[in-house]
């Protein structure tokens, strides 16, 4: 993993949400949609390690440029296991800045999803938009099955096929 001074910065963010968070994060800004993703959790073994057994749920963080995000928008997070195999997709729907998040049917959910509300947030001086999303670990087949390892997860927007940033890497350990 390569740090630069801006992945720093959203480092500070992960730390300053109120409890020390261990974070994995993807290279800085691309020029595209989602711009950094986090992967966080309570507890860690270094940077992007997290322990099964010390976390129920991680916390994949989506930082969107500010400009971007003017209406509601479906983020979809690929997670993909260590060999490399699909585990989940998880879709999620985007309120638009501003408005007060609404049920939206979701095509495969059998229920309206609750759309989560993007927060406004900086970073050095760059004005992001940040939507989080729970990964739950613990009860699952991640531990059940033991698919510990280096896991990806890969964020796609409104249906595309190809994601709109990098993948971000992070371990979890049992």
């Amino acid at each position: 993993m390569r740090v630069r001074a801006g992945v720093a910065a959203v480092i500070g963010v992960a730390v300053g949400l109120g409890c020390l968070r261990a974070v994995a994060y993807a290279n800085p800004p691309v020029p595209e949609r989602c711009v950094t993703i986090l992967v966080s959790g309570p507890t860690a073994g270094g940077a992007g390690r997290f322990s099964a057994a010390a976390v129920e749920d991680l916390t994949i963080s989506v930082l969107f440029r500010a400009d971007v995000l003017h209406d509601r928008q479906l983020l979809a997070l690929d997670l993909t296991t260590p060999k490399g195999f699909l585990y989940q997709t998880l879709t999620v729907p985007i309120a638009a800045p501003g408005s007060a998040p609404a049920e939206r049917a979701i095509e495969g959910y059998p229920r309206p999803v609750l759309e989560l509300a993007p927060r406004a947030t900086t970073v050095g001086a760059v004005p992001y938009q940040r939507v989080d999303v729970p990964f739950p670990v613990g009860g699952t087949m991640i531990v059940t099955g033991s698919l510990y390892g280096t896991w990806h997860v890969a964020p796609r927007l409104n249906g595309a096929s190809k994601p709109c940033a990098p993948a971000t890497a992070f371990t979890i350990v049992q």
